[in-house]
């Protein structure tokens, strides 16, 4: 046992920063078909939470599946689990399948040298969704979401530099049926979880937005769920 303990902590701590995902869920709900749970739950005014990835300079998609404890809802506190499921909900996965697959392969290397892994985890990885709001970046540049406007790629990044900085972020794109729309922000945070420099690599990953106008639709009630609304508040 206390061989396997010095085994975890070792790999835990071999990472150099974080990169903090965030997705539009107004996107993720046109793409997919988002489930019933999320009447009620999702707050139309916040991004969802996608992850907190330690990473690695040489290899950006390093460490993973650390050694760990298994995930378990069992050992978070009622509140927290409520916090979960309103901003970092699984859309349309289930939501404890999502942050069971999120902490096994990312939250298992994280190392914050606490007692209560689980719940230090998902607590400080909410903390920096509401610290870093780009709902509110955007909405102070008149950026807000609508099916009738669209915006320019340069209007988007420029909100987002207002919070961040010009290269500490990436913007990820979705298209359903010719439309671009505004999907995914990573954020790459020093290990005092301060705003850094993304490495190349990780710049390389915007992807999908192109020089054209992009979307970015509300969220509301997904349509293939409109009828069964009242049924689930």
């Amino acid at each position: 046992m206390y061989i396997l303990l010095i085994l975890a902590v070792a790999s835990a701590t071999q990472y150099d920063y974080y990169k903090l995902s965030v997705e539009w869920q107004g996107t993720v709900c046109l793409i997919h078909k988002c489930q019933a749970n999320i009447v009620g739950l999702k707050d139309p005014r916040s991004f969802n939470l996608h992850g907190l990835w330690p990473s690695q300079f040489a290899d950006k998609m390093q460490p993973q599946n650390c050694p760990s404890p298994p995930f378990s809802k069992d050992e978070l506190p009622e509140d927290l689990q409520m916090d979960l499921q309103a901003m970092w909900n699984g859309l349309y996965a289930d939501t404890w399948d999502f942050l069971s697959h999120e902490w096994n392969r990312h939250g298992s290397c994280w190392d914050n040298h606490t007692n209560n892994i689980f719940s230090d985890f998902f607590t400080q990885t909410l903390n920096l969704s509401s610290r870093f709001n780009l709902y509110n970046a955007l909405q102070e540049r008149q950026i807000v979401p609508s099916y009738d406007t669209q915006y320019s790629l340069e209007d988007i990044l420029g909100a987002f530099r207002s919070t961040l900085a010009v290269n500490n972020f990436v913007v990820i794109c979705g298209s359903k049926s010719g439309v671009t729309y505004l999907q995914e922000i990573r954020i790459c945070l020093g290990l005092d979880y301060q705003p850094i420099e993304c490495p190349s690599e990780v710049l390389e990953e915007t992807d999908g937005c192109g020089d054209e106008l992009v979307s970015y639709p509300p969220f509301e009630v997904p349509r293939h769920l409109r009828g069964a609304a009242i049924a689930i508040h």
